[in-house]
């Protein structure tokens, strides 16, 4: 297990009526790093046979291509089905009600 410590920063958002409101919000940093290491090191040691990421943060998409050429190497194939995907994904709409378009 590793853990990384959150960093603290002020951050300024624009309200619907126009005005500004400032609050401190934390950020976890290193944590993509972190995941990335753990599933190549499991790819190369062969220890899972299914792995499901779900992120909305792009630098893991070099992960994925990386897990690809690992795969290839291994002879070993990729693949998820449209309805497997489907369900996947989560339906809710998490903007605040205020910006949907």
């Amino acid at each position: 297990m590793f853990s990384r410590s959150l960093r603290y920063r002020n951050k300024t958002v624009k309200l619907p009526d126009g005005s500004m409101h400032a609050f401190l919000t934390a950020e976890e940093k290193g944590i993509d790093v972190r995941i990335a290491i753990d599933i190549i090191r499991l790819a190369h040691r062969g220890k899972y046979d299914v792995a499901l990421l779900f992120s909305q943060d792009q630098d893991l998409s070099e992960l994925c291509a990386e897990i690809r050429t690992i795969a290839k190497e291994q002879a070993r194939r990729i693949k998820i089905d449209r309805a497997t995907f489907d369900k996947c994904l989560d339906p809710r709409d998490y903007r605040p009600k205020a910006s949907r378009p």
